[in-house]
């Protein structure tokens, strides 16, 4: 494989890096294992279709995948230009001492490499995606603590970013699989959490970390609205009964509303049943008909919608996500 040859090179420098890196360190290395996959040819002839929109054959994975790299948002208009160029120029040289640049290579494919760098750089730190494993501890046993990052442009291309996603991830392997989190209408758009949830995170945090990491503003509904988190959501109604008539999808007698929550009840005691047996499937299936039901009757901000969630996330992740070697 033509990246395991450049990556013995740099093993030695990879191994001295601190554990954890600095955010234009990691948008570094993961541009250069990008670039590294493939030869010179096979990036300057992926920017050329690109640049003339000229759609690559579906049936060629690794080209697609490309392809859509180039089609990412970049936030050229946000950047600090100066600044990109500096490290694109740097990403070249560290190409150049790696031998993966020919010494006879053109100096008009030196510099279309060059533009195809400026490219890759800026599409990776919008677009890329946190790793995580299961790292138990006896107070949290389905802590998990991020790993790796990894870019998968094919997915990033169609998710965008909301304060109140209506999916989350777990990591299989080397597979990031996206998971809906409720009941997703058609035609609504599938959404991703790119940097804190409305439930635990301040408008104020995260409007400027979104700004700081990922360069845009931004305007999803709990932004607009200014949802509030979980604490007052708390306060506002815990059961159906208790919501606010904003928050409820059709006007219904309390009567309604209370069965909704002998129902919610009784599959809250399947999940604690199950659990105390440590049958968490079970507990998945009964917390899928909780969430159901709240979607086909509440409307956001809600603490049962962030309740629900969250156990959602811990289940699956129990059942199916990447285990450190810590795991028992």
């Amino acid at each position: 494989m033509l990246i395991h040859r450049y990556e013995c090179k740099i093993s030695g420098f990879l191994a001295n890096l601190p554990v954890k890196l600095s955010q234009i360190t990691t948008q570094f290395l993961v541009t250069v294992s990008a670039v590294l996959k493939h030869p010179v040819s096979f990036h300057l002839e992926v920017f050329e279709n690109w640049k003339h929109g000229e759609e690559p054959n579906k049936e060629d994975p690794e080209t697609t995948s490309y392809f859509s790299l180039h089609k990412l948002v970049k936030h050229f208009e946000d950047i600090d230009l100066l600044e990109h160029i500096a490290t694109t120029l740097t990403l070249l040289k560290f190409l150049k001492n790696l031998k993966y640049l020919s010494n006879d290579i053109k100096t008009e494919d030196e510099l279309k490499l060059g533009q195809v760098l400026c490219h890759y750089f800026a599409a990776v730190m919008p677009n890329i995606h946190a790793i995580f494993e299961l790292k138990c501890t006896p107070e949290n046993p389905t802590k998990t603590e991020m790993v790796a990052v990894a870019l998968f442009p094919n997915v990033a291309a169609h998710l965008n970013h909301s304060c109140d996603p209506n999916t989350f991830v777990i990591d299989q392997g080397r597979v990031q699989v996206t998971v809906a989190a409720r009941t997703i209408e058609p035609g609504e758009e599938i959404c991703h959490v790119y940097y804190g949830h409305f439930g635990d995170t301040s408008k104020e945090k995260r409007q400027e970390q979104l700004f700081k990491k990922y360069h845009f503003k931004c305007n999803c509904e709990a932004c607009e609205n200014d949802y509030p988190n979980a604490e007052k959501c708390l306060e506002i109604a815990k059961t159906f009964a208790a919501t606010p008539k904003e928050n409820l999808v059709n006007l219904l007698p309390v009567e309604e509303l209370t069965n909704f929550d002998l129902k919610n009840e009784e599959l809250k005691q399947i999940v604690e049943s199950a659990l105390s047996k440590n049958k968490v499937l079970i507990a998945l299936e009964a917390t899928k008909q909780r969430i159901k039901l709240i979607s086909e009757h509440l409307k956001q901000p809600h603490i049962l919608y962030i309740m629900g969630r969250c156990s959602m996330v811990n289940y699956m992740w129990y059942i199916y996500g990447n285990r450190s070697t810590q795991f028992k």
